[in-house]
């Protein structure tokens, strides 16, 4: 992670074959009371420019608490894609046991 910053503005650039994408805006939504964001591709690296809300606020901390956050936001896209096959049967196996399905079929 490569990180620079002008003003109220902060770039920082993620390598897309550790990061994904999906961390980065979970980690900006996450954040949406400290700062904004948009996330362009180039040459394989996420670039990241986070825009300040309060311009006053301590920039380091922000990066910080960003670098915090998508480390979470990873392990739980991670997780989630691990796991999706068991989520996904016992929804199946839950919704089998009820006569949801012959509801709307009669309909």
């Amino acid at each position: 992670m490569q990180c620079e910053s002008v003003g109220n503005v902060i770039v920082l650039r993620w390598d897309a074959s550790v990061t994904s994408l999906e961390a980065i805006e979970r980690s900006i939504y996450h954040l949406a009371d400290r700062v904004t964001g948009t996330i362009a591709s180039v040459n394989e690296t996420w670039v990241t420019t986070l825009y300040m809300v309060d311009p006053n606020a301590d920039q380091e901390l922000v990066i910080e608490d960003f670098r915090r956050e998508i480390n979470n936001q990873s392990l739980k896209v991670r997780i989630e894609e691990r796991t999706s096959g068991i989520r996904n049967l016992i929804f199946a196996l839950a919704f089998s046991k009820t006569d949801l399905a012959e509801q709307v079929s009669e309909e």
